[in-house]
Parts: structure tokens; sequence; C-alpha cells
């Protein structure tokens, strides 16, 4: 993600609803384009929030104009959260189409994005993002994915990890997280760490929530965290070298639908051992990584493939597949092997790794910047 908006001078990326607000409810209310509500509870449900019902034509249209203002004020992409939690699953509501909403539920994500897709498309051609939360069959012509509001502790990137491979392999080949998790405790920073390497390696690299709060800005201390700051640019910055391979990989998901992300039996289905590593996987043909989920771990070990020979990516040593293999693994590092013979070169990792934490260490005034950016506004 931080490569498409360099690339493309991205000015906004919004959070946006299937639903409308305040007079755009009463309109679609009175105009019959809202959905009826069977679900209570959440504390923004009302009478001035309703559901679109994208099975009208012209309700699409009422809300796709509501999204052409936006877009016209210089937003390129949306975060695409709801169109599934709150969407009735019920015989007793017919959509505008004459489906049940029972049968329209698992068809109303890929209302919205499509919906969504045409009208960013009108306005910028091919030169958009879309990133919804929700998908299904068809959902992929659209959009990108990211996992939704997904757990920070340990077990939360654990479940990024087998996420991110069984989308690959469900027809959602471009899919990302929320890097440190969205709920269930405080922030841990060591798993932010660890989530920030297997981030790099994701087609789609988005920090946070991480408690609405920047890591030079933490509610614990270290309020401000020299190792997390320094740890988030040495992955920002390879994820940044990546951009062309990226970028190739997506091309080869949009033309042929080879996912970004390769777990290890879908590239070499018949060694074993790639189908109990789950942790392992490819990013595209030539990078092979190894995600860390667990705390207090120092050193890690991995299941290189057979009839390949591999590059240590931190060491530059070479090792031959079909075996496993331990390497250390401090909380900075995530494993990452290069076959040998491809044109894959991410530089010295160690050295920008040390550059990095001898910049984060030199802690700027961070009121006196603020300062200057908001004089500069």
């Amino acid at each position: 993600m931080i490569g498409w908006i360099r690339q493309h001078r991205m000015k906004f990326m919004l959070w946006i609803a299937p639903w409308v607000m305040g007079d755009m409810a009463d309109e679609a209310k009175e105009k019959g384009y809202a959905l009826k509500k069977t679900t209570a509870g959440h504390s923004w449900e009302g009478d001035d929030v309703v559901l679109v019902d994208f099975t009208n034509p012209d309700a699409v249209d009422f809300w796709q104009k509501g999204l052409v203002k936006v877009l016209k004020q210089g937003v390129q992409a949306f975060k695409m959260d709801r169109s599934e939690e709150l969407v009735p699953a019920t015989r007793d509501i017919r959509a505008d189409d004459g489906r049940t909403m029972l049968e329209v539920r698992n068809d109303y994500p890929v209302q919205y994005a499509q919906a969504a897709y045409e009208a960013c498309r009108n306005v910028w051609g091919d030169d958009f993002l879309l990133v919804p939360r929700a998908g299904y069959t068809h959902s992929s012509r659209y959009a990108a994915f990211w996992g939704g509001d997904i757990a920070s502790p340990a077990e939360g990137l654990r479940a990024a990890i087998i996420a991110q491979q069984r989308n690959a392999v469900m027809g959602y080949p471009v899919w990302g997280s929320d890097i440190g998790g969205y709920w269930g405790g405080d922030i841990d920073r060591e798993v932010t760490a660890r989530w920030l390497g297997f981030g790099c390696f994701s087609a789609i690299m988005e920090v946070g929530p991480t408690e609405n709060l920047a890591f030079w800005s933490m509610a614990k201390e270290p309020h401000y965290d020299a190792e997390l700051i320094a740890i988030w640019r040495l992955y920002a910055k390879l994820h940044e070298r990546l951009m062309r391979y990226s970028y190739d990989c997506a091309e080869q998901a949009h033309q042929e639908g080879t996912p970004v992300v390769r777990p290890l039996f879908l590239m070499y289905p018949n060694q074993e051992q790639s189908w109990q590593d789950w942790q392992s996987y490819m990013y595209g043909p030539d990078i092979l990584v190894s995600a860390i989920w667990r705390k207090g771990k120092q050193q890690h070990t991995l299941y290189l493939p057979a009839g390949e020979r591999w590059i240590d990516a931190w060491t530059e040593k070479i090792y031959k597949g079909g075996r496993e293999v331990t390497v250390d693994a401090p909380v900075y590092k995530i494993p990452i092997f290069v076959r040998q013979g491809s044109e894959v070169d991410l530089g010295d990792l160690q050295s920008l790794y040390d550059e990095s934490l001898r910049i984060a260490r030199d802690e700027p005034n961070i009121k006196q910047l603020e300062k200057k950016a908001f004089a500069r506004e």
C-alpha cells in the first residue's frame, strides 16, 4: 500500500460504509432506497442511519452521487467497512429486485464493492483503490481486501497469518491486515514488531489502528518507541523496494488469478512438509518468508522446499532446500529467503535496520514538528 500511495501521489484514503445518514437517510427512506432493519443493539443504528438497497439501480445511483462528491475533492481510495453483520438475513424482507434478504445477503458485499468501483472508475479511471473487509464470490473483481477488526494479542497475528493464506486460495489474491491489531486489549509491542515484518510481505501493508496512536505517542511506556519506529521504517523501506515486484505479482493475479501470497503447499504440493509448515509462505515466485507469532522467540525453525537453493536475505548464507533450518530471529527480524537464480535484490537488511535505529533514537521535538506542519497548512 505504501508503494501504491507514493507512486500515485494519492491525496486521501477515507472510511466508508454501505449506509447513508442525516438528510440523505431521510431521502433514501422517502424514495424507497433503504433496506428495512431487523437488527438492534448497535450504537450506530438509529432513524438517521439506513442501509442502501443495492439491488435498486436508482438507489445505487443515489449512493454513487454522494460518493462522487467526495471523489472530486481528491479522494482516490476507500477502506470499505461493514456490508455483512448489519445486513438482514430473513425471508420476511424483500429487496427491490424481488429476492428475499436471505437470498441477497451474501451478494450484498459484492454489490457494495461494485457500486463503489463504478463510481471511482468514472472519476479516476484505473487510478484508485478499494479495500473492503467483507466479500463473496466475484468481490475480487472490484477490490483488494483487508482482514477486518482483528485482535491485537499474539493470537490475532496467528489468525492473520492463516487468514492471508486462506484468502489466497479462496480467490482473494490481494490482501492485508491491521498491523498491531484493532481490539482485544492493549497493543503488544513485541507482537506489533513481528506483525510489521509479516505486513511487509502482504500485498497491502497497513499500520494500525495501534489504539489510534503512533509509535512516537503511545499510551504506555515507552511513549516514544524508538525500536518500533526503527522496525516500522525497516519494513516500510523494504516494502517500497519491492514495489515493482509486488506490482508484477498483482498484475499476474489480475490476469491469471495467481495470488500474491502463495502457501508452500500451492507451490510445492508434492512435498509433505509444505503442508505442515503453515507459518512459511512464498511472497510472489521468488521470496520465502516465515512469520513468527509466538512471543519470546529468538530463533525460528522453518522448511525450505526441495529442488531449490535458498539465500538467507539477512546473512547471504546459501541453503540447499528439502530440509528444515533454524535461524536467528530477534524481534526485528522476520526470516526471509530468496530463491537462488532470481533477480530479487533486497539490499543489506541489517544495515538498513541499524540505520533506522540510529535515526529513530534521535528523538525529535514532536510538538515543534506539529506546529510547523499546521503552519504550512
